[in-house]
């Protein structure tokens, strides 16, 4: 009786073992604020990071970062294989976060998957420096089933210049860009809805 209570006892442990293992890591929020320091330790709600770039250097597969409000600089970059599913949200709304591009790159580019760059009310405003400047961009046809939501895009040459399958482009505004607001090629299967274009050229 001992040997088959014994018994039972590992396989149920075993059990639990190969569910707590199999269980997907639980996602973490980093913060980046105006007055945030970029340190080892930083990305807490009471330390944040200073930078964007920061926060994605900690970061990883299916985390959130929450950005306050502020005009930032871009040049920002997720490539990495422990980036997917990233989360970018800001906290005071497309109209109250800013990125600024210093020269002539993509504010923001992106070549993994599932990233989130947006949503109602946490979106924010891509600005590049010159009219030469992308403020999306992901020409590698590797960005599938990313999301930009409720962003404001001011100036530049494209708003969203990308590449994927089941892209969602929604609820975006546009103003001044001088060549394509919207540039989606290769994105089959995907759903570009409810955007705002201003300012466009004839």
């Amino acid at each position: 009786m001992n040997t088959l209570r014994t018994r039972f006892f590992n396989l149920t442990l075993a059990i639990i073992l190969c569910i707590v293992c199999s269980a997907p890591a639980f996602a973490k929020t980093w913060y980046v604020e105006k007055w945030g320091i970029d340190l080892a330790s930083c990305g807490s709600r009471n330390a944040p990071c200073g930078t964007v770039s920061e926060a994605l250097s900690k970061a990883g597969k299916n985390d959130r970062i929450v950005v306050g409000p502020g005009t930032y600089g871009g040049n920002m970059l997720i490539s990495s294989d422990n980036l997917s599913g990233i989360k970018l949200y800001s906290s005071s709304g497309r109209y109250g976060t800013a990125f600024l591009s210093a020269n002539a790159v993509p504010i923001l580019t992106v070549t993994q998957p599932n990233v989130r760059i947006g949503a109602r009310g946490k979106g924010f405003t891509f600005r590049p420096a010159g009219s030469t400047t992308q403020s999306i961009s992901s020409s590698t046809g590797s960005a599938h089933r990313i999301r930009i939501e409720s962003n404001h895009f001011d100036g530049g040459n494209y708003g969203v210049f990308i590449a994927g399958e089941k892209v969602q482009i929604r609820n975006n505004t546009f103003a001044g860009v001088s060549a394509r607001s919207i540039s989606c090629n290769e994105c089959p299967r995907g759903l570009i809805r409810g955007n705002l274009i201003t300012h466009a050229p004839t």
